[in-house]
């Protein structure tokens, strides 16, 4: 059960992460779905979900487990293949979701697409726009249409769309929705650091 992985260890290696991560400015990713994503994290801190809670006024989701960070916000250009999970929604289908100057501008795949389309048009135009990147760090966490645990498996990352102002980001909107992606290769500043859902940085 994820809930009953050690978060001492959780904390150490989303710690560790965040750190050899600090300072970045630039991230790519791409998944042999078709993947090619990049964005400026220029000036943005990179930030932890630890699931150590202790102190007053301290406040997080269980289960934790994610490094995470607010890329600017007209920066994400390319293509985004999600084909694990939206909030509620275990893809059966993987959503092509193309990006411009940071926003939105064609979704295709099923009713995930369809999930998606219909958020926005609810929420307004701030609900495209690239919100947060995530990575999970949790080795007990699975997916199972549950988004504040599916965001958190290892081996995935996750691109949100929407508000961001209270995780370092400057847009302001009436939606957080993120989507998982499974098998990830992430660049940072030309770097790889995670090749197909493997953490290489650690070695």
């Amino acid at each position: 059960c994820e809930l009953s992985a050690d978060y001492e260890q959780i904390a150490a290696f989303s710690s560790a992460l965040a750190e050899r991560l600090r300072g970045s400015s630039s991230a790519r990713i791409t998944t042999a779905l078709g993947t090619d994503l990049r964005m400026s994290l220029a000036g943005r801190e990179w930030r932890t979900d630890t699931g150590i809670l202790r102190g007053q006024n301290v406040f997080g989701n269980l289960p934790a487990g994610e490094t995470y960070i607010a890329p600017i916000e007209d920066s994400a250009e390319g293509l985004l293949v999600v084909d694990k999970c939206f909030p509620g929604m275990l893809l059966s289908e993987p959503v092509r979701m193309s990006f411009e100057n940071g926003r939105v501008t064609h979704i295709e795949g099923g009713a995930g697409a369809e999930f998606l389309e219909k958020a926005i048009a609810q929420h307004g135009d701030a609900a495209r726009v690239i919100a947060e990147l995530g990575i999970g760090t949790n080795p007990l966490a699975r997916l199972q249409g549950n988004i504040i645990t599916d965001e958190k498996v290892l081996g995935t990352i996750h691109v949100a769309i929407g508000s961001n102002n209270d995780i370092g980001g400057n847009n302001i909107a009436t939606t957080h929705i993120d989507g998982v992606v499974g098998e990830p290769t992430l660049e940072i500043d030309g770097k790889v650091l995670i090749e197909n859902g493997k953490h290489l940085w650690k070695q």
